[in-house]
């Protein structure tokens, strides 16, 4: 079977083993009309060892009430609220009204317990998900984006220390209607194996997203803590 692997996703899956943001975006086109397409192999040398992820790192923490474990973090994101996968809750800008602010009927479809459901960004310390919050009045182990003032606020799980702890926040892909971590559009003779695809910020899209894509094998891959779908196929 013959190979084709781009030079730079060669050389994040082997070296960098770790992929920030969305990475490519396959619509080849053959060389002469009625070619077949070559096979294009996307894939990782062993299971696990290359993740797509759709987080950042967020290391710039500033105390803001060190004795109840609350720290913040500059927040340029505006991603607002969405009342369902397929609508926008505010057409025009600024979407980046609080919650209290939401019409009361989304509220009450939504209900509190599912509201952050429509929201892109999450927080993970250590690995552990963080509970969102409406206000920066929090318990330990959440955490809030005020998006009007650009700050994110968070408060730290019981025994855990700023200064050691990893903390990553979904931010990828920003642009809902064309990317995943990765998408493939009117493509034939693709082969992914042993990627991981993990905590893809979107809420309409999934990690892996493949559009009018014919013999399409994803083979040992892992999909795990991703937005809204881990892989769609359409």
């Amino acid at each position: 079977m013959q190979k084709k692997v781009i030079p730079a996703m060669n050389e994040y899956l082997f070296e960098k083993k770790r992929i920030i943001k969305h990475v490519y975006t396959a619509n080849r086109q053959p060389d002469e009309v009625g070619e077949e397409m070559p096979t294009l192999v996307i894939e990782a040398a062993e299971p696990g060892t290359a993740i797509l992820t759709g987080a950042e790192p967020f290391t710039e923490w500033e105390p803001y009430n060190e004795d109840k474990g609350i720290y913040v973090a500059e927040w340029t994101h505006d991603f607002g609220w969405r009342v369902s996968p397929n609508k926008h809750l505010i057409d025009n800008p600024p979407h980046n009204k609080g919650y209290e602010d939401i019409p009361i009927s989304y509220r009450l479809e939504w209900g509190e317990d599912h509201a952050f459901d429509y929201r892109k960004e999450h927080v993970y310390l250590d690995d552990q998900r963080l509970t969102h919050r409406f206000s920066k009045e929090l318990e330990p182990g959440q955490f809030f984006p005020d998006e009007e003032n650009d700050r994110l606020y968070l408060r730290l799980p019981e025994g855990k220390d700023i200064e050691s702890a990893n903390i990553e926040v979904t931010v990828h892909p920003a642009s809902e209607w064309t990317t995943a971590l990765l998408f493939l559009s009117n493509e034939t003779n693709v082969v992914i194996r042993n990627l991981v695809f993990q905590r893809s910020a979107s809420s309409i899209r999934a990690g892996l997203f493949v559009n009018s894509s014919h013999n399409i094998l994803v083979e040992n891959c892992t999909f795990q803590d991703n937005n809204f779908m881990g892989a769609y196929f359409y």
